[in-house]
């Protein structure tokens, strides 16, 4: 079952041959890098959009190291915590690689999808 793409979803305003000929070209140009998409997940209310959704990440890179930048990139308060989605569903381990999640998770298209939330934490 296909899931069903939001108007402003990456996947949606670009189709997947165009999607699939980006990847290629940038694995090639950059080969310590792996391609991701990064976008903000469809239920979030609290969370701005980042200024970008696509992202080039060194392999050995992991998914905590990934979660710091945009912490600060979104500049959350002390009491707010956000987390990270694969492909929307799976919820990783912060110790992962950047380049074993792309190799379990990566789409048809050749790039990685991450989803963030936020969680308000009080207290």
């Amino acid at each position: 079952m296909q899931k069903e793409l939001r108007r402003d979803s990456y996947r949606f305003t670009k189709p997947l041959d165009e999607r699939q000929k980006e990847s290629a070209l940038l694995l090639k140009e950059e080969e310590e890098c792996l391609p991701l998409i990064l976008e903000k997940a469809p239920t979030e209310k609290y969370l701005p959009p980042l200024d970008r959704k696509k992202f080039l990440l060194v392999r050995s890179s992991t998914l905590g190291q990934l979660h710091s930048t945009i912490r600060y990139r979104l500049q959350l308060h002390q009491d707010q915590s956000f987390f990270l989605l694969v492909d929307g569903q799976h919820m990783p381990n912060l110790s992962s690689t950047i380049e074993q999640l792309y190799h379990e998770f990566k789409d048809e298209d050749g790039f990685l999808y991450l989803e963030y939330a936020s969680q308000e934490v009080f207290g």
